[in-house]
């Protein structure tokens, strides 16, 4: 079963190491935002792991992480802690 880095990896077509501490970084701040909002984790969950890889997809821009006080939340996001509040 692929962890959590190789399914971001996968989605960002990334085949070596040189990100994963910054990728690692942003799948942390994305699980910390679905439990700021409600949201009580489960590794097995399909549905929060897409969430959280859309949350890296959509702040790691061409091997850049963006700044914390520009982190994006995008309506797919929004709708995506919903639907896992939902779990």
């Amino acid at each position: 079963m692929a962890t959590l880095l190789e399914k971001v990896k996968t989605h960002l077509r990334i085949d070596h190491e040189a990100f994963d501490e910054q990728l690692n970084f942003l799948i942390e701040v994305g699980k910390s935002s679905m439990k700021n909002a409600g949201v009580t984790l489960s590794e097995e969950s399909s549905l929060q792991q897409m969430t959280i890889v859309h949350f890296v997809a959509a702040n790691f821009q061409n091997g850049q992480m963006t700044k914390s006080e520009d982190y994006k939340f995008s309506p797919i996001y929004h709708y995506l802690i919903e639907q896992v509040r939902y779990e």
